[in-house]
């Protein structure tokens, strides 16, 4: 099932936002552009499907791109295709990450919306011992164990 982010519309545009309770869909008023994603939250082993639809419902032909994230920048916010498929980097700077999807709309490139994606790991790395205690140029041996998240 596919949820809905908030379509964000040209600031000259009049806007309403609707909320349907229960459902988390938020919509756009016409002339609007609304994105939505198989997934708002998805880890660093999986892709993220996004569409784009006018506020009445037609599919809108747009440019994907990554506008911002929080992940650093040597590792990169991940990719997004020419369709739409979103693939996240491989290593995150943080616990988890929010990265902002753009789409700009082909025929009107004033009509753009964003939609805010959170990435996680997809691995844990467990890291044995958990606490050490080293004096100044001693050293620790530290063993790692990767972990898949949600693997069962």
């Amino acid at each position: 099932m596919a949820k809905s982010a908030l379509g964000l519309l040209p600031l000259t545009a009049p806007f309403l936002l609707l909320l349907a309770a229960g459902c988390g869909a938020v919509g756009a008023s016409p002339g609007g552009l609304v994105i939505n994603a198989e997934k708002a939250t998805l880890d660093t082993t999986n892709t993220d499907q996004f569409t784009a639809r006018l506020a009445s419902g037609a599919t809108a032909s747009v440019k994907w791109t990554i506008a911002a994230g929080q992940n650093d920048a040597s590792l990169g916010q991940g990719t997004i295709s020419t369709n739409g498929t979103y693939t996240p980097p491989p290593l995150l700077s943080r616990d988890q990450v929010q990265v902002q999807v753009m789409a700009t709309s082909r025929s009107d490139p004033a009509l753009t919306a964003t939609y805010p994606l959170t990435v996680t790991p997809g691995f844990v790395q467990v890291l044995t011992p958990e606490t050490a205690s080293v004096a100044p140029g001693g050293t620790v041996q530290v063993r790692g164990e990767i972990a898949e998240v949600n693997s069962g």
